[in-house]
Parts: structure tokens; C-alpha cells; sequence
């Protein structure tokens, strides 16, 4: 036998409205139903909700609220998804940090959801893109810091960035 990938995991949430908005609102799953079930689906894959505990048959042997532990990956620069959740009101649990992920190095964030499962967002690194946007990051800390005495001007340093980026076939990630 051999494993190939996951298919679905089941979460067991006590308020179904406030993790769909999570889910669906924030994360931008799609919710279906599925007869009595309902589900939250993204890519190749699905999340099964139980709104009580052996709601469905057959179910794990310490199903509860809240205890889940899964990473989610995304697309996208990990600091706008960082700024993005933290716009709603989230609470990261820890910010952006370097992990090991399945297929290679990613940059992660974590939170929970209203019933307390512990998500982990990430993003594989590619890493001339990372390096790129973790520069363009610590340029807007400094920005609303104030310490950027001594600095090239924003201007500037936009400019070399957009330059490198073009030299090294990437997508500009100062937008211009």
C-alpha cells in the first residue's frame, strides 16, 4: 500500500455561523452540503463539519471541540495573508516563521478558530519571491517605525527592487 494524499478531515465545531465565517468569509473556502453534512471546500480537498459530537457514524474515538492541530497551504505572499487576517480582527498566535513543510521550506502563521483548532497558514517558499517580499515588508516596518533615517528613499529602494525583480524574471512586488 501507499499513501497518496489526503482526501478530508473531520472539525467538530459547537457554533456552526461563526466557523463558516472563518472558513468561508476569511479563509475563502466554498460551504456545500453534502445531504446532512456540511462541507468546506478548497482545492483537491474538503473539510467535513459535525456540529455535535457523533453527529455522523463512524467517528473518532476522543472527537471533541477545539482539538485539532492541521496547516492549511496558500498562495500569495505570506505577510499580505499576515496583515490580511490581522485586518479581521484575528489574533495570530504566532507570526511569520520558517517551517518544515511536506514538500520543502515554507513560511507559516498561526491562529485559531472559533472553536479553538490550532490552523497554521502557509506559504512554500520560493525564495528569490520571499526574500523580495520579506524586504519589502521590513522597508513598510520602517515606513511606520520612523527609523528610516539614513535610508535610501522609499522611491529608491522600490526602484532597485523593481529592477532585481525584472533581472530575475520576477513579478514586481512593488506593484509598479
Amino acid at each position: 500500500m501507499k499513501i497518496r494524499s489526503v482526501d478530508h478531515f473531520v472539525i467538530t465545531t459547537k457554533d456552526l455561523a461563526a466557523c463558516l465565517h472563518f472558513y468561508v468569509d476569511i479563509l475563502g473556502m466554498e460551504h456545500r452540503m453534502d445531504g446532512a453534512q456540511h462541507v468546506l471546500k478548497f482545492g483537491k480537498q474538503k473539510i467535513n463539519l459535525h456540529t455535535t459530537i457523533g453527529e455522523f457514524m463512524p467517528y473518532a474515538t476522543n472527537a471533541g471541540y477545539g482539538c485539532q492541530d492541521f496547516c492549511l497551504v496558500a498562495s500569495g505572499d505570506i505577510y499580505a495573508i499576515k496583515q490580511e487576517l490581522e485586518s479581521a480582527g484575528l489574533e495570530l498566535i504566532e507570526g511569520v516563521t520558517e517551517q518544515a513543510g511536506a514538500s520543502g521550506v515554507m513560511d507559516s502563521i498561526y491562529l485559531y478558530d472559533p472553536d479553538g483548532n490550532l490552523v497554521e497558514i502557509a506559504v512554500y517558499r520560493n525564495e528569490k519571491e520571499q526574500a523580495l517580499a520579506r524586504l519589502m515588508h521590513e522597508l513598510e516596518i520602517g515606513r511606520k517605525s520612523g527609523e528610516t533615517e539614513g535610508w535610501l528613499s522609499v522611491d529608491e529602494v522600490e526602484e532597485h527592487f523593481r529592477i532585481r525583480a525584472e533581472e530575475e524574471g520576477l513579478q514586481s512586488v512593488t506593484g509598479k
